[in-house]
């Protein structure tokens, strides 16, 4: 039983580490410039509400552009963040992190997945976002007739995520992801974000495995995609570091 008592202790310190980082750094947004079809959800509320410049956001709630819509979300820190069409985020996920707080919630996954395949019937743990509305037909939503790509505008979300150099967030982002949509296939896409991510972040070793994995997906799934030769380039930096480090 001691076992049991020492991982139980161990989860309920790490979520209570992860709780108390996240209160005392709190993250809020104001929308700063908005186009086109941008709306957003408070909390975990089911209605959509119309994105408008000034609304302040907190990190509880959700933003989501349509296919012709574009924000641009100020942080209480004055970091600025650009969401592209056909994209949604929570704005947690651009909550300022440091790589002991990626480390926290690394482990909190982690802790989470072993919890889990102790179980016979594996329980949703973590923090995965909710896809709420789906079934909703108001005029306040944006899903009329369930014509929103749910999968590919939270991916989209990644990928701005990405291209602005987030990258803890991408690591995190790209958990709740996999969590949510454990089957989807996207050709090595994200575990090329994860190694760069990591990469970036000094990583190395994290860096690699994920690069490693890529090329893997990219063999089963997509031979031809872009990404098994962006791992492959990973792959090289890394190495001609660590040789210079040596």
């Amino acid at each position: 039983m001691k076992p049991k008592i020492e991982f139980t202790f161990m989860r309920i310190l790490v979520i209570c580490l992860l709780l108390l980082v996240q209160y005392l750094f709190a993250t809020e947004a104001r929308i700063v410039e908005a186009s086109g079809d941008v709306k957003i959800r408070r909390g975990i509320e089911e209605n959509w509400q119309p994105g408008k410049v000034n609304l302040l956001l907190d990190e509880i709630d959700t933003i989501w552009t349509g296919e012709d819509g574009f924000a641009v979300l100020e942080m209480d820190d004055g970091r600025k963040f650009q969401l592209r069409p056909s994209s949604l985020l929570d704005i947690v996920d651009l909550r300022k992190i440091d790589q002991q707080e990626l480390f926290l919630n690394l482990m909190k996954i982690k802790v989470g997945k072993l919890e889990q395949s102790g179980e016979k019937t594996p329980l949703r743990l973590g923090t995965v976002s909710v896809v709420h509305g789906a079934s909703q037909d108001t005029s306040d939503s944006p899903v009329k007739s369930q014509s929103v790509d749910w999968e590919t505008t939270t991916l989209n979300g990644i990928r701005d995520l990405f291209s602005q150099a987030y990258y803890p967030n991408v690591v995190l982002k790209i958990e709740k992801f996999k969590e949510l949509y454990p089957a989807v296939t996207e050709c090595g896409e994200l575990h090329y974000y994860l190694g760069y991510s990591f990469e970036k972040l000094g990583q190395s070793g994290q860096a690699t495995d994920a690069y490693h994995k890529t090329l893997e997906e990219v063999e089963k799934t997509c031979p031809d995609s872009k990404w098994s030769k962006l791992a492959n380039d990973g792959l090289e930096r890394l190495k001609q570091t660590n040789q210079k480090n040596n």
